[in-house]
């Protein structure tokens, strides 16, 4: 029996009118279009009229229909299946679950075979069609069906029927007699990689890997994107650039798919609760593993967005002068209250030429940029002072930490220290959020790009937050406080989330701030291309290990880089006058001596000897000079 014939029987043998292929329609039109009736065979299949004018759009509309009826009958199915407690008892009023367990499982049958059926018509009629044309028409109509979401092969909701089948099958629905879904559809769990595997028809095989891209691991809580690929949920929303709480809904339009890089795909995405009950039962220990991973970093993110809600119900402004008034001592700060005053008075529409740079702005060339500037170098200046006295506290040992306990600088003991540090990174992150609005509300009210430029001069000037090397000795002082015998002690955090991490041999110092910024420091010179080897920071921020910053700066170790030259220049950025006052960065030499330990001995050898030399050159060199040559 011919498949044209097989296909009119089945269609007319459902209860209700479903949509379909119209097969001998689309024939009839085939028929009509023989290569022998065109003079120039090169001119076909883009020139004939058949197929501009009738076919593809035809099979186009059947198509759409077919998938679109699919995809909500299988909806439909898997949510009475997935029902519990109230909403399983509502189905059943509403006459939905009626039939019981059977029915429903008799329907996904009926529902599978459908979608075959169709696939198998729509594959026929386009090969037919390549063939009265002798071209790939037909093959290229099929991608862009695809690419367009509406093959049936790649539906997300085909893969969830697979999951059900195979679910029904390993559980006690296995003793009773009842119909299977698919014809050997399994999971395949191979090298600890997992895949969905399916014959359908015609030696055509369905292989669905279920290892997520992003991650490189086994798909948890997967997620289908609208163009078919599947991804881990927390993985497909950090690649949307959202939260779990706001959800892939929420995704901006322009975000693409991380594989194929298609566009508006995270909107209508499917979540799929069968394959992740088929995962989780087949694949327990990790699944244990990773859902303690997950639920930490879940907890974080609701804690984030929560806390975003709130400062944004109640306003930045108000939460920023409660802090400071909520301080003991009065310390330097951004006037931020005087500074949104001052830009009420500066709106665009109160200027006659609106087409004049934001620098002729009488508020602007007056006493907001001046203001906030003085504002900022009191800021990073108390930052500093205080960030270096805490940590001379830490780190001090002997007769000179007997003498800060004198002093009175150490009392309290090591508790009071590190209160005093969460303290110091509280007040640094909400001045650096302070600026960041105002100059984006600058930027808001005379439409320009001044705010950000104004920024990168600040950063030039170094005044910039989180550009200080001493929060970079903080993040270290927290890790190291963490990684020590002090972890054990109910002792505050001073960052959220951070951590050393290290690829390939190549760590960084990575930390989440707030509203979503991220501070990622690379901890690989420029110069001897290595870990950084005893680091210390320059001015502008750059850190270089001791000894080439000393080669850089044209000094020896034994000199320092303080007595450089002041027209030296930084080998990154081309900045002079940076060598005078850098920072040893001795919590960040503790944190990698700890964590790369063999490296650090194998550098601890090369630099002793380059060290001894040089100082044995110097002291050479200071004989002669005595002595005289």
């Amino acid at each position: 029996m011919k498949f044209c014939k097989t296909y009119q029987e089945y269609m007319q043998g459902q209860k209700k009118k479903l949509p379909g292929v119209g097969f001998k329609k689309l024939k009839k039109i085939l028929k009509k279009c023989r290569r022998q009736d065109f003079h120039d065979v090169r001119t076909c299949p883009d020139h004939c009229p058949v197929c501009d004018g009738s076919f593809f759009p035809a099979l186009l509309n059947e198509m759409s229909a077919v998938v679109g009826f699919f995809n909500k009958r299988a909806q439909k199915l898997l949510e009475l299946h997935l029902a519990s407690g109230f909403r399983k008892y509502v189905f059943w009023f509403k006459g939905k679950g009626r039939g019981g367990h059977v029915a429903l499982i008799e329907e996904g049958k009926d529902l599978v075979t459908y979608a075959l059926i169709n696939a198998v018509a729509i594959r026929k009629i386009l090969k037919k069609y390549d063939k009265i044309h002798y071209s790939t028409q037909g093959q290229a109509f099929k991608s862009q069906a695809q690419s367009m979401h509406i093959g049936l092969l790649q539906s997300p909701w085909l893969f969830e029927l697979m999951a059900f089948h195979i679910n029904l099958r390993e559980t006690k629905t296995k003793s009773s007699k009842t119909p299977a879904l698919f014809e050997g559809c399994s999971l395949k769990i191979n090298d600890g990689k997992p895949s969905l595997a399916c014959e359908l028809f015609d030696s055509v095989k369905l292989d669905i890997d279920l290892t997520c891209s992003i991650c490189l691991d086994t798909v948890f809580d997967p997620v289908a994107l609208a163009c078919g690929h599947i991804f881990c949920y927390m993985c497909a929303c950090s690649a949307a650039s959202v939260t779990i709480v706001d959800g892939l809904k929420s995704a901006e339009p322009k975000e693409k798919c991380p594989l194929c890089r298609e566009a508006r795909v995270f909107q209508g995405a499917v979540h799929l609760e069968e394959l992740n009950m088929l995962l989780s039962r087949n694949c327990r220990e990790y699944w244990e593993q990773r859902l303690q991973t997950e639920r930490v970093e879940r907890v974080r993110q609701a804690k984030q967005h929560w806390e975003f809600q709130c400062r944004a119900f109640v306003g930045f402004g108000k939460t920023y002068q409660e802090y400071v008034q909520g301080q003991k001592t009065k310390l330097p700060g951004v006037e931020f209250k005087k500074l949104k005053k001052t830009l009420k008075k500066c709106r665009r529409e109160d200027f006659h030429d609106v087409r004049t740079s934001p620098d002729h702005y009488p508020v602007c060339d007056g006493s907001f940029f001046r203001a906030l500037l003085n504002e900022m170098s009191a800021v990073v200046d108390f930052f500093n002072k205080r960030a270096q006295k805490l940590l001379e506290l830490h780190l001090a040992s002997g007769f000179r930490k007997y003498m800060f306990w004198f002093n009175g600088k150490h009392r309290g003991g090591h508790d009071a220290l590190i209160e005093e540090g969460k303290d110091l990174v509280t007040y640094a992150l909400i001045n650096a959020v302070a600026i960041l609005k105002i100059l984006k509300k600058y930027d808001k009210s005379h439409c320009s790009t001044q705010g950000q430029a104004f920024k990168s001069q600040a950063q030039s000037m170094r005044i910039g937050l989180l550009q200080s090397p001493w929060l970079f000795e903080l993040m270290a002082f927290h890790i190291n406080l963490r990684e020590t015998k002090t972890k054990s002690r109910e002792t505050p955090a001073l960052f959220e989330g951070c951590s050393l991490k290290i690829n390939d041999g190549k760590p960084s110092l990575t930390s989440e701030l707030f509203d979503s910024a991220k501070l990622d420091i690379d901890l690989t010179c420029s110069i001897c291309l290595d870990t950084v080897f005893d680091p210390v920071a320059l001015k502008c921020g750059h850190i270089f290990c001791y000894m080439c910053a000393c080669s850089a700066a044209s000094v020896t170790i034994v000199d320092g880089l303080k007595s450089a030259e002041p027209k030296e220049k930084c080998p990154l950025c081309r900045e002079a006058r940076v060598f005078q006052g850098a920072v040893h960065l001795e919590e960040l030499n503790m944190l990698l001596s700890r964590n790369c330990p063999e490296y650090w001995e194998q550098r601890l050898q090369t630099e002793r000897v380059e060290r001894v030399r040089q100082a044995k050159q110097h002291w050479e060199f200071q004989c002669r000079a005595f002595v005289g040559i």
